[in-house]
């Protein structure tokens, strides 16, 4: 059993944060299940960090990434076409497939050498969150 509020963020990521709030409204897309995110995001102090936060979830009808809808969501609640926004994660199957698949851009959070994908071929790759400063 792991403990959802062992958390730490990732160098640069209140930077990066920051950055994005700078630009325009920010929002949060988690496969993870509801309670325990919130438990993640309280212990991290970002309970309120972002406009919008969708929790996917199949018994409630938000599929979770890679499918488009969270993202879709997100982008209709904030105002913000795909081709305005940018997603960024650490995972090509779920998180550069889906911002793929909502017309977004993406940025790869890559935490080991990847395994070639030419079908999941992110906009961005990032070696640290703080290299989001020369994007955007």
């Amino acid at each position: 059993m792991r403990d959802p509020t062992a958390v730490r963020l990732c160098q640069g990521a209140e930077r990066a944060l920051d950055r994005a709030r700078e630009v325009g409204p920010v929002g949060l897309v988690t496969n993870g299940s509801k309670p325990a995110q919130r438990q993640k995001l309280e212990a991290l102090g970002l309970h309120d960090a972002f406009d919008v936060t969708v929790f996917t979830d199949p018994t409630s009808g938000m599929d979770p990434k890679p499918d488009p809808g969270p993202f879709e969501h997100v982008l209709s609640s904030v105002g913000v076409s795909p081709k305005r926004s940018l997603h960024i994660g650490d995972s090509l199957e779920s998180d550069v497939a889906g911002a793929s698949a909502a017309g977004m851009d993406s940025a790869w959070l890559a935490e080991s050498p990847p395994t070639p994908r030419p079908d999941l071929e992110p906009t961005y790759r990032l070696s640290s969150l703080e290299d989001i400063h020369g994007i955007v």
